[in-house]
């Protein structure tokens, strides 16, 4: 008879077969108590941001839309036969820093302050859309925008001294928030070569113009979302990511009647800053 030899015991095979059995069991105990404990780390972290976030610092108050049209003459002549016809809204946001309830504090003033996450949607190629700061004293003032933005930092002024040497014409903002953020958002060259002879010599240089040169507001409707970064004289940062409806329609014949002004007052708790890590 042949002599096979398998080279160890029963014994031994029954011992090997423990250990494994114990090492599956510690490594599931192992993977089910340090899924627990990760669980645990982030239901106290999620607390602790809602505890923190319960009564907001900032909050954004209000959202004004000044929204409108002109057209820039590039005839030789100045005689209106090749305008470009732009759209444009000025957006100046509020933001509550509870200064009536707390005062002036570390807290609630800020240091730095700066948008990103800038996205235009539209469904409809029309034109060329931009946003970018605007300066506040040409609210409601068409002011072409050459550039969209991917950051816009803004200059903090925290005294009437910073106040007097301020050029406006670059992103400025109070420490105190009583200024508004001031943006300025333009469709460029939704129609170009327009003549005033295509239309018996009317040109209006507002929103009428859309209107003038049978420009469907529908296709020219879009959503500005940006995200807006504080961060305090304490050094904690605070975001609030803004979705804005830039609808241009209105019963009454919204952006065709020559401007459009739209103000939104939100919730109480629709547009508060979220306290997260710097």
């Amino acid at each position: 008879m042949r002599d096979f030899n398998i080279g160890f015991k029963k014994e031994h095979l029954m011992i090997i077969l423990v250990i494994v059995m114990m090492g599956c069991l510690f490594f599931g105990y192992y993977n089910v108590v340090s899924s627990k404990i990760k669980q645990n780390e982030y239901s106290s972290h999620i607390e602790k941001m809602a505890e923190q976030n319960k009564n907001a610092v900032f909050k954004i108050n209000q959202i004004v839309l000044h929204s409108s049209a002109d057209a820039i003459d590039n005839s030789p002549e100045r005689n209106l036969t090749d305008l470009s016809i732009s759209q444009y809204t000025d957006i100046a946001i509020y933001i509550n820093n509870r200064i009536k309830e707390k005062g002036l504090t570390n807290e609630n003033t800020i240091s730095q302050l700066y948008i990103d996450n800038i996205v235009i949607k539209n469904n409809y190629p029309t034109g060329q859309r931009v946003l970018n700061y605007k300066n506040p004293f040409y609210i409601g003032k068409f002011k072409d925008i050459q550039s969209q933005a991917e950051r816009i930092d803004f200059n903090i002024v925290y005294n009437n001294k910073d106040n007097q040497g301020n050029n406006y014409d670059n992103p400025t903002f109070y420490t105190d928030c009583s200024n508004p953020i001031s943006l300025g958002y333009v469709n460029r060259n939704i129609l170009t070569n327009y003549s005033s002879e295509q239309n018996n010599n009317v040109v209006s240089f507002n929103g009428r113009i859309l209107q003038e040169a049978n420009i469907d507001l529908s296709q020219l409707n879009s959503v500005i979302q940006f995200r807006i970064n504080i961060i305090n004289n304490q050094g904690e940062k605070f975001i609030c990511d803004v979705s804005i409806d830039n609808n241009l329609q209105s019963p009454e014949g919204g952006v065709y009647t020559g401007y459009l002004i739209n103000v939104n007052n939100p919730s109480s708790d629709t547009y508060n800053f979220l306290k997260v890590e710097n």
